[in-house]
């Protein structure tokens, strides 16, 4: 038996109602209370509860995944049908219970880390790290990814996020061609990176595993952004193909180059761009997205950003994946 007794790390629950929330947020409390501080399981029971009334109110209820480990806690909510959020909702103290929105202002100023989804649901990742005083920065991401045809299982595009204590890995991956073919190869390098980021943490290494695993399968475009977050942010990317990255400061805007080439072909000349980063918006996109992309307001939560590029820019002509992070210092 677990030592939390009989909650192990992936449990589902579903929530369909408000007492389905009360009972997740009950079972977690009495679970966690001697593995954590009351302080970190006060905020996780907030975030709970916060995802619970966005399902009910804009999902027709859905599902909480729990995982946790010694140092951090994640959650997973997964609406039953998805639907994009109201701008308002993003702000600050605004909650679920008292109006027709949801409260992901409160879930952005207590948790580490936010990453919203949209493929054929709406889903949406929080991490919350035990050890608060560790976390110099906080990060807010938001991908969208379209299959050209609208069938979820011919599309070619893919992407994940990795996360580890102080740093965070960005993926954005498009295969050669469209169809079920592309949608398995896809699948398939995204679990290549998933089970090997870890063990290949050299952004070099970890390209040159991919690149050789891939030779004589389809091929595909990538790119993989690490940004290490300690006393500085900074940013390390490896693109290979047609995958953009661009980066948004107050200053301005740069422009991370990705290689020509194809994932698995040749022996390409890649090298590692690097940054040192502060607060910045970072986007990247697959091919599906026109170059003639701009982000006017970075004021914008990124599941907004997100979704006006896409709005505003996607071609439909190709599989599209666009991804948006917003990351800030913590003072």
């Amino acid at each position: 038996m677990d030592k939390m007794g009989k909650m192990k790390p992936g449990i589902n629950f579903h929530i369909r109602n408000e007492f389905d929330i009360k009972y997740v947020e009950s079972t977690v409390k009495e679970y966690f209370k001697n593995t954590y501080l009351p302080s970190t399981i006060n905020e996780v029971i907030i975030i709970l509860s916060e995802l619970g009334y966005n399902l009910l109110r804009n999902g027709n209820g859905g599902i909480i995944k729990i995982n946790y480990e010694k140092d951090k806690i994640g959650i997973t909510a997964i609406n039953n049908n998805g639907k994009n959020f109201p701008k308002f909702a993003m702000d600050n103290g605004f909650s679920t219970r008292n109006s027709l929105g949801i409260g992901l202002g409160a879930i952005n100023r207590l948790a580490d880390s936010v990453f919203i989804s949209y493929e054929n649901r709406l889903k949406t990742n929080v991490i919350k790290f035990a050890n608060p005083k560790e976390i110099k920065f906080k990060s807010n991401i938001a991908v969208i990814s379209y299959p050209k045809n609208g069938n979820i299982e011919e599309n070619g595009d893919g992407y994940t996020i990795i996360y580890n204590h102080n740093s965070i890995t960005f993926v954005v991956v498009d295969v050669l061609g469209h169809g079920p073919k592309a949608y398995k190869i896809k699948k398939y390098i995204i679990d290549l990176i998933e089970k090997n980021a870890k063990k290949y943490e050299d952004l070099f290494e970890l390209f040159s595993y991919l690149h050789n695993a891939m030779r004589g399968s389809l091929g595909a475009a990538i790119g993989i952004a690490k940004l290490f977050m300690n006393n500085t942010a900074n940013l390390e990317y490896i693109g290979l193909g047609n995958i953009e990255l661009r980066i948004y400061t107050d200053s301005g805007m740069d422009y991370l180059r990705s290689k020509d080439g194809v994932l698995g072909e040749g022996n390409p000349k890649i090298f590692i761009e690097r940054r040192k980063l502060s607060k910045c918006v970072l986007c990247m996109w697959s091919d599906g997205i026109s170059n003639r992309l701009k982000v006017n307001n970075t004021n914008l939560s990124t599941i907004e950003i997100a979704q006006h590029l896409m709005d505003t820019y996607r071609k439909g002509t190709d599989d599209t994946t666009v991804l948006v992070a917003k990351i800030g210092r913590i003072l």
